[in-house]
């Protein structure tokens, strides 16, 4: 996988994502699925990165900042951040849609919340 997650739960434990995206206990689900379930134990989760070996990304959701390979951005008159994250797959196939020719996966991740009674996100893509 091109980027693997991590994340800090709100008492300071660490999660860090299986590299081959499994959960420890049930075959049939995700690292992500294990991370939802940890999160409930732990109190939340404070701190989501998503990291390679060249970049580092993360969204705070304690007060929704994102940062980018260590610079940040700042986030005004919000508060009660949840998690977006979700994976895209695109398969491209060859004319007669007998032989898969190109797979690309789009990581995207970020936070929600509501303000004013409405739904607000702050998603980025990564290819």
């Amino acid at each position: 996988m091109k980027y693997l997650f991590n994340a800090q739960f709100n008492d300071g434990v660490v999660f860090q994502q299986d590299s081959e995206d499994r959960h420890p206990t049930k075959p049939d689900k995700s690292s992500f699925t294990h991370l939802l379930e940890e999160a409930d134990i732990h109190g939340g989760i404070a701190l989501f990165q998503l990291k390679n070996e060249e970049h580092t990304y993360s969204v705070n959701l304690l007060d929704g900042h994102f940062e980018i390979d260590g610079v940040s951005t700042i986030v005004e008159g919000l508060s009660d951040f949840r998690l977006v994250y979700y994976r895209q797959h695109r398969h491209k196939f060859n004319a007669t849609l007998t032989m898969e020719t190109a797979h690309e996966v789009e990581f995207h991740f970020g936070w929600q919340t509501t303000f004013e009674g409405k739904n607000v996100q702050q998603v980025i893509t990564l290819k």
